[in-house]
């Protein structure tokens, strides 16, 4: 851990990003101005600020296999993704917590955005063309970890920052299949990727408190069937995509975040035939006559239920194959009087 003093460390709580586990904290830490030690110096020249994510783990010293995984990993995040992560990427490994240390972006969480939009009205076709695209730099950014041949692990909308576009630096970025560096959609950052899939889970933890059984269900509620023990198989790519896809049909109000686990709210995905029946903010429209964007929801429910096939083999689709299909959809959208024609 940094040994600082008071007057060299700002500890400004990170409400942005700031994790919903009950076993981890995000601070600010760090800036040029400063008076700091050589060590602090060091990390700082980098980057003005600094992101410290301290996640607590039980025995971690016990596990080497673990801790040689973990730095494995980060050894890859380092090389290949400096713009996600940032030079300052930094692991220290303790016997019972983990701290890690990025450079600090500006934005707002997935969860705030999705209360920025929540009024959104269904026939409003510039913002919902918007809205789709924002997934496609989303299943983009999360292609460029796969293309790396890393898997998150932790996906969530707490994780998935929107990134202040003022503050915004192109050599931090990754060149886009889908859109040149004049697009106005937003650019994406997925925070604390590369590690939560490889940190053990000691069952005798629960036994201290009936309590923690909650908090581990909230913590891995997007998680995959498999990740979950639910059914057999390990964490893979299409582990990623599944907790993807489940977020974005959350973004979209097309299921509910209750019970223990996403894996249980799926069935309107998979169960809703009628295609001029549309759930969209939480809310149920009959449209009256078919028109595109009860076509793009007839084909957005399609494409998410095969990426949230309960069986992993069965997911077809890669990060890049999502964020081409919803760009089709985005760019069939046009406006059209039947588009306000629902009930």
């Amino acid at each position: 851990m940094l040994t600082t003093g008071k007057d060299i460390m700002e500890h400004e709580k990170l409400l942005a990003q700031i994790s919903s586990q009950e076993n981890s904290q995000v601070d600010k830490v760090g800036t040029r101005k400063s008076k700091s030690t050589t060590v602090m110096n060091n990390r700082i020249q980098k980057s003005d600020e600094l992101r410290k994510k301290t996640v607590r783990q039980k025995n971690m010293a016990k596990s080497r296999y673990t801790r040689l995984c973990l730095q494995n990993s980060f050894e890859k995040l380092k090389k290949q993704m400096p713009f996600e992560y940032g030079d300052n990427l930094t692991l220290n490994l303790k016997s019972d917590e983990i701290e890690i240390y990025t450079r600090w972006v500006d934005g707002v969480t997935l969860v705030e955005y999705a209360q920025q939009e929540k009024n959104l009205e269904l026939h409003d076709i510039p913002k919902l063309k918007s809205k789709l695209k924002l997934w496609v730099r989303i299943f983009e950014n999360l292609s460029f970890y796969h293309r790396n041949e890393i898997l998150h692990g932790n996906l969530k909308p707490e994780n998935i920052l929107i990134r202040d576009q003022a503050t915004l630096d192109g050599k931090q970025t990754y060149d886009s299949e889908f859109f040149d560096k004049k697009e106005t959609v937003p650019h994406i950052i997925l925070l604390d990727g590369g590690y939560a899939h490889l940190l053990e889970f000691h069952h005798q933890n629960l036994d201290e408190n009936i309590a923690q059984i909650k908090n581990f269900s909230d913590k891995l509620f997007w998680r995959s069937p498999e990740s979950r023990g639910f059914i057999e198989g390990s964490y893979q790519e299409n582990s990623d995509i599944f907790s993807l896809a489940a977020i974005m049909a959350w973004d979209f109000g097309m299921i509910e975040k209750t019970s223990t686990s996403v894996f249980f709210q799926l069935s309107p995905l998979f169960e809703q035939s009628d295609n001029l029946l549309t759930k969209y903010n939480h809310q149920w429209f009959r449209w009256k006559s078919r028109n595109v964007i009860s076509e793009m929801f007839r084909r957005l429910r399609t494409v998410l239920a095969k990426a949230l096939d309960p069986v992993s083999e069965k997911r077809s689709y890669s990060a890049k194959d999502l964020a081409f299909e919803l760009m089709l959809m985005a760019n069939r959208m046009i406006e059209s009087p039947e588009n306000s024609n629902h009930e």
